[in-house]
Order: C-alpha cells, then structure tokens, then sequence
C-alpha cells in the first residue's frame, strides 16, 4: 500500500480519546462521535501499515514522521506543465488575483480585508478571486464582498478551465496567496509560470519550496498584507525582478524535471 500526503491535517495526529472528546464537545450525539473517531482511529492504523509514504513537500514528511512514526517516506514534488502555463502578453485588467479553493484554509477572509484596505489607496484596484468551493463558504466571501463595499474592486469567477486560467492569470499584476496552512500550493507554482510576482503567506511548506522567488508574509496578518500589495504595485523594477523569479522557479518545477528527479527522504 503506497500513500500520497498533499497534506497532514491535524486531525491525523489525535489518538481516539482526543477525537472523542472534541467531537463531543462540538455537540456530536454519542453514536456519531464514537463512530467517527473510530474510523480515524482505523485510518491512522492504515498509515502505519503503508509499505511506503509519499510527500509532496520536506515539511509534509517531517510532519508524517514525527506524527506516524515511519521511516518508509520519501518526497516527491508535484510539478506543473509549463508549456500550458506560460507567460503571455496581454492587457492587465486585474491588480491581483488568486487561485485556490474559497475556504478558510486559504485565507480568503484575510485577502478581502487586505484588498479594502488596498482601495483605500488604489481606489479602482481589482482583485480576481478563481476557485470555487462549498456553496455556503461562497456565499460567505460574497456577503463579505458586498459587506466591505468592494463590489466594484472583487471579481469572482468560480471554477474555469486551464485554457481561460492561463490567460486570466496573465492579465493580472500579480498573485496573492495567504493560505494558512498548505503542503505544496501548486496554485503558485502555475502562477509562477505565468511570471506573475507572487505575495504568499510564510509558512513552512510555501517557504521551503517558493520562498526564493516570492515576498512572504505572515499569515492572517490582512494589515501586513495590504502594506505589501501596496508596496509591490507601485514599484515596477520590483514586480520585474518578482517576475523573472517566479519563471526560474516554475522552470525547475516543470513535470520533465519532476518525474527525472531522484527520491528524497
């Protein structure tokens, strides 16, 4: 049995009591909790019993084996296609933009706020959010769109094929992304590739693998955030520089690179 980790939630290291516990907490009835935390418990039993564990990422492996307690783990990135995902000249409509899953892992909540602190300053800046996600979680990042008056500066276009991605990415000034917490993010690796410059939230998986391309930023730091948008949209020679970083960067994670790569572990 080979297991692939995008990702180690922290659920995947709760032993069955504290799983019990917390879902009791959140008002499971009894059945449910003892059901769900048993199945967590099977499923960590599985992890163990994996022949070998793949990673995508140096962070997701040491958090596997500090948690699962295996050497079988070896890293293998992901990769991205860059001979879709290529810069394009075309005119730049969009300020920013983000690509990624509308959830609170990744942020949205902190970019908005960021952004309306942004058009205080930039009062026409547009931010194109792709992505789509739980229905109700959408319907949250509209209410707060329409909340903080930014219906003229927040465009959301929901899930679109690669073909229309590569060149709304291309349109854009720049890429934002403040997720949380991520083991890979190959949202910015497609970014990269556009050569768009890229703001990401300093967290360790984004750190070790896009940290010498893209300016880091705390994470559900929206004030800190916005200073940086603003900062890097008026500094030309800056978003130039960003950008020739960015497409090295994705060079070296093109899938021909990827799939000749020598396991880590």
């Amino acid at each position: 049995m080979v297991l692939i980790f995008h990702l180690f939630y922290r659920d995947y290291a709760k032993s069955f009591r504290e799983a019990l516990s917390e879902r009791l907490l959140k008002g499971f009835s009894l059945n449910g909790a003892l059901l769900r935390s048993f199945l967590g418990f099977l499923r960590n039993i599985a992890f163990r019993g994996a022949d070998l564990i793949i990673c995508v990422s140096d962070s997701v492996r040491k958090e596997v084996v500090r948690h699962i307690q295996t050497q079988r783990v070896v890293v293998v990135r992901n990769g991205v296609n860059t001979s879709v995902f290529r810069k394009v000249e075309c005119p730049k409509a969009y300020d920013a933009a983000f690509l990624g899953r509308l959830c609170h892992q990744k942020g949205v909540d902190v970019l908005l706020n960021a952004w309306k602190m942004v058009t205080l300053e930039f009062d026409e800046a547009k931010l194109v959010l792709i992505g789509g996600g739980d229905q109700d979680r959408v319907t949250h990042y509209k209410g707060m769109v329409h909340k903080l008056g930014l219906q003229d500066n927040v465009v959301m276009k929901g899930f679109i094929p690669d073909k229309e991605l590569v060149s709304l990415l291309n349109s854009s000034k720049l890429f934002v992304f403040p997720s949380r917490y991520d083991g890979f993010a190959l949202a910015v690796a497609e970014a990269m590739a556009c050569g768009l410059p890229c703001i990401i939230s300093d967290i360790p998986a984004l750190r070790e693998i896009y940290g010498e391309a893209a300016i880091l930023v705390k994470p559900d730091d929206a004030e800190c955030l916005a200073n940086t948008i603003k900062e890097v949209l008026s500094n030309r020679s800056e978003m130039e520089l960003l950008s020739r970083k960015s497409r090295m960067l994705a060079g070296s994670l093109d899938w021909r690179i990827t799939v000749n790569a020598k396991f880590t572990s």
